[in-house]
């Protein structure tokens, strides 16, 4: 059993597994966020995100193929403002992403590589200087539930 979740604020950076029977986070019970920032990344096959019972809102994208170590992933607001930028430091297949910043009816782009200036902090990038360019735009969504998923099938609580 793999029990339950609770996060109330601070900052979670995973790295997580490669292989398609495990997942970045991986609870039984529920996993529920009220507050601060995670970022997950790892294979598709079992992914999972915080459960909808969560006051904050969180994001679950898989992709259709594993994309390499070190490979960026970036989400900003409409107005262009960064979310995460991050580097995972395995391959990944699957990204899942809360934040206060997931804000309810507004709208977010992703985008997949590309660099970032600024300093990484376990591949994460937090400097207000750092900055994204030359990715590719993955999609566009917009935030109506407290998970918003993207991509191929993923598993919801």
């Amino acid at each position: 059993m793999n029990g339950a979740v609770e996060m109330t604020g601070g900052v979670v950076i995973v790295n997580g597994p490669t292989e398609q029977m495990n997942g970045a986070l991986d609870y039984d019970a529920y996993f529920v966020i009220s507050g601060g920032f995670l970022v997950a990344a790892g294979s598709s096959g079992m992914a999972q995100a915080p459960g909808d019972n969560s006051s904050q809102n969180s994001l679950l994208v898989n992709l259709s193929s594993a994309l390499p170590a070190g490979t960026l992933v970036h989400i900003q607001n409409s107005s262009g403002n960064d979310l995460v930028t991050f580097s995972p430091t395995k391959q990944y297949q699957s990204i899942s992403f809360s934040s206060a910043e997931l804000v309810t009816g507004s709208s977010y782009t992703i985008y997949f590589g590309g660099s970032a200036e600024g300093t990484a902090v376990d591949g994460l990038y937090q400097d207000a200087a750092a900055a994204y360019s030359g990715g590719t735009e993955a999609a566009t969504f917009s935030v109506s539930s407290a998970v918003t998923m993207l991509g191929q099938s993923a598993r919801r609580r």
